[in-house]
């Protein structure tokens, strides 16, 4: 339904973060407020349906999520933030133990490459949807998933990989 995004967003030379579009937050709290226009519109029937304040309420945790990746080389910092506007999570990494970054292909559906030959393989009704991961490598072989993305936008999804890569000063590795 949504393909959610990561966008280069770049304050300073030392400062470069990843997040969402500010579209993805106008769009869900547009939808809650037009929705509640209407329910004020409608305010003179005594209606007591509480369904529309339960979408609305979605529409604002919606609008509420939160999830980007900041590089900070002053501090020499990578910071993950996931979940709400003010509720969430963060992981911290030393930016000096960044090794490089990985572009991996894969196939939703599809079988390990590591299963023996004589496993029995599924037959698809419609072939496997082809996604890219974007990974972070540490220092202590240790992946972190950045970003995934379908096949077809490889060609964007590369140069922001190299961007990144180029502000962190690492390596960037793009299987086949």
């Amino acid at each position: 339904m949504f393909n959610l995004k990561f966008v280069i967003h770049k304050p300073s030379e030392l400062l470069l973060t990843l997040r969402f579009s500010h579209l993805f937050r106008i769009f869900f709290y547009g939808l809650g407020l037009f929705i509640l226009y209407f329910i004020f519109q409608e305010s003179n029937q005594e209606n007591s349906n509480v369904g529309p304040y339960i979408f609305i309420g979605i529409c604002a945790l919606l609008g509420s999520y939160h999830e980007s990746w900041t590089f900070d080389k002053s501090q020499d910092i990578i910071e993950q933030r996931l979940g709400l506007l003010f509720l969430f999570k963060k992981k911290k990494f030393p930016l000096s133990n960044l090794k490089g970054l990985s572009i991996v292909r894969f196939a939703k559906g599809s079988q390990l490459k590591s299963a023996p030959e004589s496993a029995p393989r599924k037959k698809y009704k419609y072939p496997p949807k082809e996604y890219h991961k974007l990974s972070l490598i540490l220092n202590n072989d240790e992946y972190q998933a950045v970003e995934i993305v379908q096949g077809r936008e490889m060609e964007s999804f590369k140069r922001k990989a190299e961007i990144l890569a180029q502000f962190c000063g690492c390596p960037l590795w793009v299987e086949k």
